[in-house]
């Protein structure tokens, strides 16, 4: 999931990552997908081509899979990441919905669910529908595990979309009491901040992210905006 904002002389776009379960992970009192060694040879060569990065290939053998195993609970969570990866969110969100229908006590996907609703909301006529979709799925994961900070920080995502900024940074703020060092919560807490110009709320979430994840890949651009903010803080500047 990709952010951007923009400020000074820095145009940076930062990438955040929810974690997410197994694919091959459900309730197995649900899910009974009666799943032959055809099919699970079949799987594991898709598993395969997906190691060796060919997208495409994974993608085609999981599809050929659909009809033969629609109750492998991880054929269809797999093949909605492959999906949502290529930017095929509609396809994606299908997926999701299938598997949350093969294992309805699992939070995960539906918070894989809402995530693809997020992400392919932006720009759509219908976006804050969509968005909406996606907080009534937030909600439900929260039912079944109110401790999930995933589901928090895909909340304060979704309303941050929605422009309703306070509830946004209720819903981080949830997520880093639940995991002070999940990245996405504190950056999109940090970006927000940025936005409404708290620049020393900003520069102390930012800080922090440094001191979690002293070798993060974005750190040089953290590092870059703290030392910018910083500057003009102390130059009376305005910003």
């Amino acid at each position: 999931m990709k952010k951007s904002f923009f400020y000074g002389k820095n145009e940076p776009a930062f990438t955040f990552y929810f974690p997410l379960e197994d694919p091959e992970v459900a309730d197995v009192e649900e899910v009974q997908p009666g799943v032959s060694a055809a099919v699970m040879k079949e799987y594991a060569k898709a598993l395969e081509e997906y190691s060796n990065r060919n997208i495409r290939g994974a993608v085609q053998r999981l599809e050929g899979l659909l009809e033969k195993a629609p109750t492998f609970y991880g054929l269809h969570t797999r093949l909605g990441m492959l999906y949502e990866q290529s930017g095929c969110y509609s396809d994606a969100q299908m997926e999701f919905s299938r598997a949350s229908d093969l294992s309805p006590r699992s939070s995960q996907p539906l918070l894989n669910l809402a995530r693809a609703q997020i992400q392919g909301s932006e720009g759509m006529p219908d976006e804050r529908e969509i968005l909406n979709l996606a907080l009534e799925n937030v909600a439900r994961a929260l039912a079944l595990k109110p401790s999930s900070a995933v589901a928090h920080c895909l909340a304060g995502t979704a309303y941050e979309r929605s422009s309703s900024e306070a509830d946004a940074e209720k819903s981080f703020k949830l997520a880093l009491e639940l995991d002070s060092e999940m990245p996405a919560a504190r950056l999109m807490l940090a970006c927000l901040y940025m936005r409404q110009k708290k620049w020393m709320d900003s520069l102390e979430n930012l800080g922090t992210y440094l001191e979690d994840h002293p070798f993060a890949q974005d750190r040089v651009l953290v590092k870059s905006l703290i030392s910018e903010i910083t500057d003009k803080l102390l130059s009376s500047d305005p910003i």
